[in-house]
């Protein structure tokens, strides 16, 4: 659901850009010259682009792991379990040239409830997620508001979700409903991946200062993108660690659907920073995350380059 609310930011900007992109004079044609004499031999064809280079490949390598007393980290999270949870958002997208080279959004506040129900495999711990409220606050300097933010998204709240948590932390099957939300928040939402809600945890035994890489092919906002995260354990006492994550996202050129039509995604690379810290026996720990995503896309003739500033929030209740 964090990747839903980031792409706010682009969908909100793009749409409150006017106009087109600047017409351009033709230079004038230069009279034709007097034909050469036809070349002796002929050019060898021109050489085809080079293929995009495949994204590595998706899982987790430990790179450190880390000091004595080493130990095996697992999700064990007993059926029954339940954890009311609240993220909250704030976003500016800056453009690089425009009508309005600078937008800061309303603060983004959702809340929701996880419940784990019993087990029906060896290790498999199932949970139902249901987001009970999406709302929009009025934020000081911000570009819009905060109704005028309700009426372009549409409700979100109401959504329920299943899925699987295994031991390491990888989430399977997870399945959302989608019925109950206007067609244009479906769309927006089709084809996301939700895997990230939990810390991916080495198959090894590992002790404080141990660092791992996890690399992640997900969807954000309809668009399909590598996550690279490096994850450093800074502290480890019994169930509880404290993870420091830094994170960089990038996206090959692609086509994405956007507002009924097609846009041509030129380039999404970003970077940011985690500090998160997790229990073994709950799913969600407190986290806070800042990111910084440049992105330029292409709609009809005009060409948007946008870089968004994106500080969130995670509060378990």
């Amino acid at each position: 659901m964090r990747k839903t609310l980031a792409a706010l930011a682009t969908l909100a900007f793009a749409a409150s850009c006017q106009g087109g992109s600047r017409k351009e004079t033709p230079a004038p044609t230069p009279p034709a010259a007097t034909p050469a004499a036809a070349p002796t031999t002929t050019p060898p064809p021109a050489a085809a682009p080079a293929p995009a280079p495949a994204p590595p490949p998706a899982g987790l390598v430990l790179l450190d792991p880390g000091a004595e007393p080493r130990r095996v980290l697992r999700y064990d999270i007993a059926p029954g379990t339940q954890q009311r949870f609240e993220v909250v958002v704030d976003q500016t997208a800056k453009m690089a040239q425009g009508p309005m080279p600078e937008m800061k959004l309303p603060t983004t506040q959702l809340s929701g409830t996880i419940v784990f129900a019993p087990r029906a495999a060896e290790g498999a711990m199932p949970y139902a997620l249901t987001i009970d409220k999406v709302d929009f606050l009025d934020t000081p300097g911000a570009s819009m508001s905060a109704a005028q933010l309700r009426q372009m998204v549409g409700p979100l709240g109401g959504v329920k979700a299943t899925a699987v948590l295994d031991p390491q932390g990888t989430i399977h099957g997870f399945q959302i409903d989608l019925a109950k939300l206007p067609p244009q928040t479906q769309k927006m939402l089709e084809g996301m991946t939700y895997d990230q809600m939990a810390a991916r945890l080495p198959e090894q035994p590992i002790g404080k200062g141990a660092r791992w890489r996890v690399v992640q092919h997900v969807v954000r906002g309809a668009i399909r993108l590598v996550q690279t995260t490096d994850v450093e354990l800074v502290e480890l006492r019994g169930n509880r660690a404290r993870l420091k994550n830094a994170v960089t996202i990038e996206a090959p050129p692609q086509k994405v659907a956007q507002g009924g039509g097609t846009a041509e995604l030129k380039k999404m690379i970003g970077q940011g920073t985690a500090d998160v810290r997790i229990d073994l026996g709950k799913l969600l720990g407190p986290a806070t995350m800042a990111m910084h995503i440049d992105q330029e896309m292409t709609m009809g003739a005009q060409t948007l380059s946008v870089a968004v500033d994106e500080a969130t929030k995670l509060s378990p209740r």
